[in-house]
Formats: structure tokens, sequence, C-alpha cells
């Protein structure tokens, strides 16, 4: 790679209002019925040529105190993104959770990056530029590690799904700098991966017109669910893309659960990368391991996520039994649609 440039314009465009905040300094944006607000990139070179980009977020709280990730991106003098870590500090409560980094360049993590390469490329009409996938590659592997790394603390704490939701918005937020982040002799692909809300409500069957048009409710198995907007990234170069939405089970006079899922595709807009986590109150909560198509493309995503979830449910919850019971069927039933909503388009 040559010499990078960050384009805020183009990073700007990704979100849904531009740079509406902060004097135009940050973005305030919703997502799945919370508040989030992040800010423009700062970067910072060092001696040996070196870039660090870092990036402020806000889960906003209102009246308590906002949730706040910093975001960390490295590129070497070449070029070649380095390394990636979240530092998590929680709002009130008193919760902790460790800082989190992945090294780009190390041995075990080049291998696992190797193999999405060709996951990238599967059934894509047009063959990825080489260096294009190594980079989306690589936000593909962060971002499977550091959903499952946040999950498996923040799942734990008390929430009313925003908290949980910052995962995905977070690592949509890294895929959004990275993908804004481009070589002098970058060229835009022929093709890019798009979502498509309409074709997502067609394969659920349901509208989004509930909660001000935010989100659709549906009765499965005799129980109640909410599923939120979907939220979306592209991947570098045209490479896929990333969807997520927050499902709500819910509970009519008790707290509702909260399930967060999140997708990788690739560009062919086929599911390459799936996980979920589960927050339920008083019970145990569900997380995932970072579930990745095989070489062989045997792997169904959204069934192998729903499976995962299955496993690690108890026999029995009380009165609300059926409706957790029924959480693997929902998250494959909203993966299904993710899939049904994604597709390849020229970029003239």
């Amino acid at each position: 790679m040559s010499t990078i440039k960050l384009d805020l314009n183009a990073l700007g465009k990704l979100y849904p209002d531009g740079w509406n905040d902060k004097s135009g300094k940050a973005a305030k944006f919703d997502s799945e019925d919370s508040e989030y607000r992040t800010y423009q990139p700062e970067a910072a070179k060092s001696n040996d040529g070196s870039i660090q980009l870092t990036v402020q977020e806000d889960h906003i709280r209102g009246g308590a105190t906002d949730d706040h990730v910093e975001l960390k991106v490295t590129y070497g003098p070449d070029g070649t993104m380095e390394t990636v870590s979240m530092d998590w500090t929680a709002g009130s409560g008193g919760y902790q959770i460790p800082d989190w980094a992945i090294t780009l360049t190390a041995d075990a993590v080049a291998v696992s990056v190797d193999l999405i390469v060709d996951l990238l490329s599967e059934g894509a009409a047009i063959e990825l530029d080489p260096e294009i996938a190594k980079v989306a590659s690589k936000i593909v592997e962060t971002v499977g590690k550091a959903y499952n790394f946040f999950s498996k603390t923040i799942v734990n704490w008390s929430d009313d799904g925003g908290r949980l939701n910052f995962i995905a918005v977070a690592n949509h937020n890294l895929n959004k700098l990275v993908y804004c982040v481009r070589p002098e002799t970058y060229k835009a692909p022929p093709t890019h991966v798009v979502y498509s809300s309409d074709a997502f409500e067609k394969a659920m069957g349901h509208h989004f017109n509930d909660k001000d048009d935010m989100a659709m409710e549906y009765e499965s198995n005799d129980s109640n669910y909410r599923t939120w907007k979907l939220d979306d990234s592209p991947l570098y170069g045209g490479a896929g893309l990333y969807l997520s939405t927050k499902v709500d089970h819910i509970r009519g006079s008790h707290k509702d659960d909260h399930i967060i899922v999140m997708v990788g595709y690739n560009a062919a807009g086929k599911p390459i990368q799936g996980q979920a986590a589960v927050q339920m109150k008083n019970e145990d909560s569900i997380v995932t391991e970072v579930i990745t198509q095989s070489s062989s493309g045997s792997v169904n995503i959204a069934s192998a996520v729903a499976n995962a979830v299955k496993s690690q449910l108890k026999k029995s919850y009380g009165e609300s039994n059926s409706g957790r019971q029924n959480i693997p069927h929902i998250i494959e039933k909203n993966i299904n649609a993710m899939n049904s909503s994604v597709a390849v388009k020229d970029n003239k």
C-alpha cells in the first residue's frame, strides 16, 4: 500500500445525518432504540512514519453517565493496517472491562486472515483486488473477535439493550472508519454490496411500522418479539458489508430479553460470519463463538448461530420458557431475512 488518506466527507455520509453534532465534529444518531455519538477521527504520526487514528464514541444514556469507547487503528509507514484496539469505559454502575487489542501482523492472526481472504471472493463475479481483500479480511477477523470479547462481559451488566447494542455500533464504527482510509492509488471497485430494508421486511413478512416506524412486532410460537431497523456498514473496497439488529423478546410486565445479532457478508453478498449475544434478566447470558463460513461453503450461518444459542439454553425458564426456547428460531428467522436483503450492484 502507498500513503493513506482519510476521507472525512465519505465517512460522514455513512452516518444518518452526517457530522451533525458538536459543531460539526461528531455524528449523533439513533440505533436500535438507543442514542450514540461518534467523533471525527484524530490522527497522530510517529517518528517512524506510523499513523494512529483515534475515534471517541459515546452511548448517550440520558440521566445516567454515558458509556464510552475509544477506538484506535494504527497503520505502518507503508500504509499497512497493523493494530486495532478498543477501550471501554462504562458509565454509572461501577462496571469494569479490560482493554482489548489485536495485532494484525501476528502469525496466528495472519493465518486466520488468509483464510478469510478466500471467503470474501467466493462466488463474486469479479475477483477482489488482493490488497482490498487483505484489508477487508483483517476487519472481518477484528470484528468477530472484538464482538465476542466485549459481549461476554457487557451481556451481564444491567441494561435496556443500548449497552449491548453499543458492541455492534462500535464494530460498525471501525468498519466505517477503515472503509474511508484509502491509499492515494485507491480506485473504486466495479461492484458493491448493498442492504435493502424493503427486502428484509418482505422476507420477515412484517413491516417496520412500530415504535415510530423504527421496529416491527410479530408473534411466533405464542410469544411476541420486536426487531429493530438494521444497521449496516460497507466493508473496505466493496468487499462486502456488515448488518446488525436488536431483537426484543417482549415479556409484558417483565423486563424484555435482548438479542444482538451481527452478520458479515462477502463480495457476492453471501454470509461469511455471524454471532449473537442474548441477555435475559436474572438468568445466565448467552454469547456464541464467532461462526465463520468454511472454505467449502458448507456452514449455514443462520442455523449455526441459532444452534449455538440453543445449546446454551436452560431446560426451563418458568413462565417465560416458551418464548425463550423459541429465541433460536427467531435468530435464524432474522438472519435468513438479512441474507435475503443483501444484493450486489454495479458502481455505475
